[in-house]
């Protein structure tokens, strides 16, 4: 892994990819690693209001973020997913190795 490439990428390398979304136009999003719980400040409109809450995110590791550009997601020569950018939208199917219930596991 000489490159400059692989060498950002390697600690991402061998990692679980999780919550693996298509975006509009062209986006793709994927999280790498152990999930990472980032709990936001309350919302002022929501103290205002009387109700106090907060947002909550869960990120991995890694986050990758393909961004405004078309993308094909293939897995044993086969396209499991693509970012059609010319207006017909997109497409992404899970490769799932493990049946477990509410869980789709993407394999890159």
């Amino acid at each position: 892994m000489n490159d400059i490439v692989g060498r950002a990428f390697s600690p991402a390398y061998g990692q679980p990819c999780w919550n693996v979304k298509p975006g509009v136009g062209g986006f793709l999003t994927m999280e790498f690693g152990n999930p990472i719980l980032h709990v936001h400040a309350p919302l002022p409109t929501a103290q205002a209001e009387g109700v106090p809450r907060r947002g909550a995110v869960v990120h991995g590791e890694w986050h990758l973020w393909v961004y405004c550009c078309e993308w094909v997601v293939r897995t044993d020569g086969k396209e499991i997913g693509h970012s059609n950018l010319n207006g017909r939208g997109f497409a992404l199917t899970p490769r799932l190795s493990n049946k477990v219930e509410n869980c789709q596991k993407y394999l890159f």
